[in-house]
């Protein structure tokens, strides 16, 4: 199984923190959907929105079965993992699965935009000392 990443896990630092085998990734592009931050949190959400709407992130390749659990356990009660179609550049669309917000969470989702570059230079560190969703630290 293929995963789109979005939002934290986009991070290497964050990744080879919830996985435990190395993965081929290549930079993907999520069309008919958006992120953008949570209420209360630094981590984006993920949403299906107009067709015009897209994510950019990263499709991780042929993840085995325990650490798609890994995953599982990581994202937690907000989200449900989805089947989706990711473009690649220059190459045929790939079938993965990306992590969105559940219907009942969407309360939850703010008007603002999540901005990796912003994550990454603000919030990255503190992302990776605080959070609870990681397993076997």
């Amino acid at each position: 199984m293929n995963i789109f990443t979005y939002g934290t896990l986009m991070f290497s630092p964050v990744w080879d923190t919830v996985v435990k085998a190395n993965y081929r990734a290549a930079s993907a592009t999520l069309r008919g959907y958006s992120r953008r931050k949570i209420n209360t949190a630094i981590y984006p959400v993920a949403f299906q929105a107009s067709p015009q709407d897209f994510i950019n992130g990263i499709v991780y390749y042929d993840i085995e079965v325990a650490d798609i659990n890994r995953l599982d356990e990581f994202e937690g009660v907000y989200y449900r993992r989805t089947a989706i179609s990711a473009e690649l550049k220059d190459q045929p669309p790939v079938e993965a699965d990306v992590y969105i917000i559940k219907s009942r969470y969407q309360h939850l989702i703010s008007s603002e935009e999540w901005n990796p570059h912003d994550f990454q230079q603000r919030c990255l560190s503190e992302f990776m000392s605080a959070y609870e969703g990681f397993i076997d630290r």
